[in-house]
Formats: structure tokens, sequence, C-alpha cells
């Protein structure tokens, strides 16, 4: 396929005809965390509860949908303008969960990079906002709003820049506020 389709979620590509086993297109029987997730993790003493939720909600988008669920984590993670060391973690892990395994700190960083430019494109709020409609779409709701919530909540809890692009982006999903409270109680977010 054309290197840069996978990226852009196009890759149309057989997924056992690809070059390289290490391709972004590289399609897995069974997505879900990787054994360098659990390196991750606990390599930035990063909740492993919190790491499990953003691997299995990640591992629930398809590598299809990989451009719409870096937005969503990027989206979240960006909000104070600054990803830590921890959202960056939580973001490979993500990544790797959906694709089914290990990419280096440069593909990491084309992918954030990548969402940042379309999140600075419209504003955060309003990125965020499309972000949910986007989920909504595909009936990606639950996954995408459990996936942010712990993005948000994965290094020094949630900021007020983080939950108003929360609150973006389940209004745009079409999540009824008792739902969003379900959600932060499983999860432990206060």
């Amino acid at each position: 396929c054309p290197a840069d389709s996978c990226t852009r979620g196009l890759c149309l590509t057989p997924p056992r005809r690809h070059a390289a086993p290490r391709h972004l297109g590289h399609l897995a029987d069974e997505p879900g965390p990787t054994a360098a997730s659990a390196v991750i993790w606990s390599a930035t003493r990063m909740d492993p509860t919190l790491a499990d939720i953003i691997a299995r909600n990640a591992a629930a988008f398809t590598p299809l949908h990989l451009r719409l669920m870096v937005n969503v984590v990027v989206v979240i993670a960006h909000a104070d303008l600054i990803i830590d060391e921890a959202e960056r973690a939580s973001i490979q892990i993500a990544l790797e969960s959906i694709l089914a395994h290990t990419l280096s700190a440069a593909e990491v960083s084309e992918q954030i990079d990548n969402a940042r430019k379309r999140i600075a494109a419209s504003g955060g709020v309003r990125f965020a906002e499309q972000v949910g409609v986007n989920l909504d779409e595909l009936g990606l709701t639950q996954a995408g709003a459990r996936l942010a919530y712990a993005i948000a909540a994965i290094s020094e809890g949630v900021s007020e820049p983080e939950r108003m692009r929360l609150r973006a982006l389940l209004h745009g999903a079409k999540l009824s506020a008792s739902d969003a409270a379900r959600i932060e109680a499983e999860l432990h977010i206060h």
C-alpha cells in the first residue's frame, strides 16, 4: 500500500501482504494489549487499571479507525497543551492495542504531531465535539468515552481543560449525563 495510507486510516492492503510486519496498517487477528504495553505501564508507574482500560477500549477500534482513536486520545491529553510522560505512554498503549504490535517512539510522535495539527486547525473544544460526533456515527461512543476519561485521569487527575474537552466530546457523542456519570464512577474519577 502507499506509505502514508495506513497512517491516514486508508489502508486497503490485506493484513498479510504488507512488506514489513511493523507497518502501521498491519491488522492483527487478535487486537489488544501487547507485552510491551505491560513494560510501558510499569516503567512509567502508570496505574495498571487505567492502562488496562486504555488498552481494552482502544482495541474496540479497528485499524481503519486509527485516526479517530488517535484524535480521541490526543485531544484529551493535549488539553493543557503539554503531553506528559504518562499521557504519552498511555497514547502508545492505545496505539499498540489497536494495531497489535509495538511502535517506535518516532511512530508514536508522528501520530501525536499529526493529531495536534488537526486540533490546531479547528480549536480544541470544537475538535473534541466533532470527535464525539464521529464516535457516535460509528457506534464507538462507549469505548471512546471510556478511553477519553482514562487518558484524562492517567497523570494528575482530570484537569479543568481536560474536563472542558471531555464535556464537548460527550456532547458531540450524544452521551447522556447519567451515562457519563456511570463511566466516571466505574473509573473512580472525581
